[in-house]
C-alpha cells in the first residue's frame, strides 16, 4: 500500500495545562507529536486552539480523515454536555463539546473522556484482555473501561469516574462538591491542598519532590502515605466490583521514578478476593504521556465506519 493511500487519523489530548496531539493511524502509529498551552480563558480561544492545531495537521499531511479528541470531565453520552463543575479548566463546565469545535469543520470528529482514552490506549496493547480499566493519577484521579474493545460509559457516560470513590466517610472537601473522594486524598492537588493547608508551600510541588520530602518531613509523609493508602483502597474496590483482567495506571503521578509500584501491587494482592487474584494484572501504563492522542488516533480510526453524529 502506498503511503498516499493510508488514512491518517488526528488524537488530541486536552489537559489543565497542555494539549497534545498528534496524527497517525493503527497502521503507522503515531507520526508526529506536539503540544500546546492550553487556553485557561474561555471557550473561543480554546475553539482558536483547536482550529489551529487541525490547520496545522491538515496543512501537513493533505487531509485528515477523523478526529478523535479527549476532554477532561463527565462527558453526557446522550447530550455532549460536560456536566458539573471542571476545576482545572472551569470554563468548560456545562459545555457543549461540539461548541469548542470550528464551525466550518467538515472532518468527522468525536469527544471523549480523557481518562477513557487513555484506557483504550493501553488496552490496545493487550488484546487478548477482556476487561481493562485505566487509572490517571495527575491533578485528578480519572478512570475508564474498555471491555471486549470497546469503552465502557455507564448509563449517562459517567462511568468509572474512579476520583469520585468515597474512601472516607465526612471526609476532606472535594473538587466536586462532595467529601471523601479519593481525588480529596490521592491526587496531586488533593495532597498539595492538605500541605498547603498546614502551611507547606507545596503548591508547585511534583509527587516525585513530595515523595522526596516525605523522608524527613513527618506531615509530608502523613499526607503520602494517606493518599498511597486511599489509593490501594480504590484499587481493590475497582477489582471487585468490576473484575478486571487489567488495571493499568498512568498519568504524570505514575510516571516519577520513587512511585511505589511494588508496594502498591503486594498490598493489592494480599487484600483481593483470591478469586481476583488469580488473574489479575497491574502494571503501569506503557504509552507514557502520548497514550491519550494514541487513544485519540484508533478511537476515530474505529468509529470512522460508522460516522456516528459527533457531540
Amino acid at each position: 500500500m502506498s503511503g498516499h493511500n493510508i488514512k491518517r487519523y488526528l488524537g488530541i489530548d486536552i489537559g489543565g495545562t497542555a494539549i497534545k496531539y498528534g496524527w497517525g493511524s493503527r497502521q503507522k502509529g503515531i507520526e508526529v507529536f506536539a503540544t500546546v498551552v492550553t487556553p485557561q480563558t474561555s471557550k473561543a480561544a480554546m475553539r482558536q486552539a483547536l482550529a489551529d492545531i487541525i490547520r496545522r495537521c491538515e496543512s501537513e499531511t493533505g487531509q485528515i480523515s477523523g478526529i478523535g479528541i479527549g476532554i477532561p470531565g463527565t462527558l453526557q453520552t446522550h447530550s455532549g454536555i460536560l456536566m458539573g463543575i471542571n476545576p482545572n479548566l472551569p470554563y468548560l463546565s456545562e459545555t457543549l463539546v461540539s461548541e469548542l469545535m470550528p464551525g466550518d469543520l467538515a472532518i468527522p470528529y468525536w469527544f471523549e473522556n480523557d481518562a477513557n482514552l487513555m484506557a483504550y490506549s493501553e488496552a490496545s496493547q493487550y488484546p487478548h484482555a477482556r476487561i481493562v480499566i485505566g487509572l490517571t493519577l495527575g491533578s485528578g484521579i480519572g478512570g475508564g473501561a474498555v471491555i471486549n474493545n470497546e469503552i465502557y460509559r455507564g448509563a449517562c457516560g459517567f462511568a468509572l469516574e474512579a476520583g469520585h470513590i468515597k474512601v472516607a466517610y465526612n471526609g476532606l472537601d472535594c473538587n466536586c462538591g462532595r467529601k471523601g473522594c479519593l481525588e480529596a486524598y490521592s491526587s496531586m492537588s488533593g495532597m498539595r491542598n492538605r500541605l498547603q493547608s498546614m502551611g507547606i508551600a507545596a503548591g508547585d510541588w511534583d509527587f516525585g519532590k513530595m515523595l522526596a520530602c516525605a523522608k524527613y518531613d513527618e506531615n509530608v509523609n502523613r499526607v503520602v502515605n494517606e493518599g498511597v493508602n486511599f489509593l490501594i483502597t480504590g484499587i481493590e474496590i475497582l477489582t471487585v466490583i468490576i473484575d478486571p483482567d487489567m488495571i493499568i495506571i498512568g498519568g504524570g503521578m505514575s510516571g516519577v521514578s520513587d512511585f511505589p509500584w511494588e508496594m502498591i501491587r503486594k498490598r493489592v494482592f494480599a487484600s483481593i478476593p483470591i478469586q481476583n487474584r488469580n488473574h489479575l494484572h497491574l502494571t503501569k501504563a506503557v504509552m507514557g504521556n502520548r497514550s491519550g492522542v494514541w487513544g485519540g488516533i484508533l478511537w476515530a480510526e474505529k468509529m470512522l465506519p460508522k460516522i456516528e453524529p459527533p457531540f
